[in-house]
C-alpha cells in the first residue's frame, strides 16, 4: 500500500463519487486505502490509523489530521502540496512510518507490562493481607 495506485484499486467501491470531497483519489493521496468487506471502512498506510462513517462532504486530509495529527504523513503534506514531494522526502516518510509504528508497538507493549505488573503488586497484597 506503499504506492499510491495501489491505495486507490481499493476504493472500486466507494459510496461517494465525483462532485464530493470525499472521493478515492483524496482519501488515496491522504494515506488511506479501504478495509475489503466494509462499505466505507478505511486505514492509514503509513499510521495504521482507522477511520469509518465518512460523509460526502468530508475532506480525507483534514480528518486525517484530526484524528492522527502525528502521523508521518500529515506532518509531511502540512507544509506542502503533496505533487511536490521529492524522491528523498518519499524515503523520508517510509522512514518515518517505520519509525512511528515502532514507536506505537512499543507503547502498546510497555502499556501491556505495566498493567501485568499492576494486577501482580495487586495479587501480591491480596496475598499478603490473607
Amino acid at each position: 500500500m506503499f504506492r499510491f495506485e495501489n491505495r486507490l484499486r481499493t476504493f472500486s467501491k466507494w459510496p461517494f463519487a465525483d462532485g464530493n470531497k470525499c472521493i478515492p483519489e483524496k482519501l488515496a493521496q491522504a494515506g488511506f486505502y479501504k478495509i475489503e468487506h466494509t462499505n466505507d471502512g478505511t486505514v492509514c498506510y503509513y499510521c495504521e490509523k482507522e477511520l469509518d462513517g465518512w460523509e460526502p462532504e468530508d475532506d480525507p486530509y483534514e480528518e486525517h489530521k484530526a484524528h492522527s495529527g502525528r502521523c508521518p504523513l500529515v506532518e509531511m503534506f502540512s507544509s506542502k502540496p503533496p505533487e511536490s514531494v521529492t524522491v528523498e522526502q518519499v524515503i523520508d516518510l517510509e522512514v518515518a512510518r517505520i519509525k512511528y509504528l515502532a514507536k506505537k508497538m512499543i507503547e502498546k507493549e510497555k502499556q501491556q507490562i505495566m498493567n501485568f505488573v499492576e494486577e501482580a503488586v495487586k495479587e501480591l497484597g491480596e496475598c499478603s493481607e490473607s
